[in-house]
């Protein structure tokens, strides 16, 4: 799921949706009640969780203080698939 715009109302994920439908991968936009959705997350093999706050850009790995989790728990990754 991807924000489909900034508050300012600039369109910035339309690039990496277009990449991660090439990769054969299901996007979605964010529900659009909430001006934005800040959680990052992804299920991988339907066995690994990531889930965490932090952008995915390398300035934001030693400049922010956001956070990511990792696990294998499979309650956590069904759980995460569904929503």
């Amino acid at each position: 799921m991807l924000n489909p715009a900034r508050h300012s109302g600039e369109i910035q994920n339309n690039g990496s949706g277009s990449v991660l439908r090439a990769s054969g991968l299901e996007v979605l936009d964010t529900k659009p009640a909430f001006d934005v959705t800040h959680e990052k997350s992804m299920v991988i093999d339907d066995r690994m969780t990531r889930i965490g706050s932090l952008n995915w850009e390398p300035e934001n790995f030693e400049k922010t203080r956001d956070h990511a989790v990792l696990t294998t728990d499979l309650h956590e990754a069904s759980e995460l698939s569904t929503v």
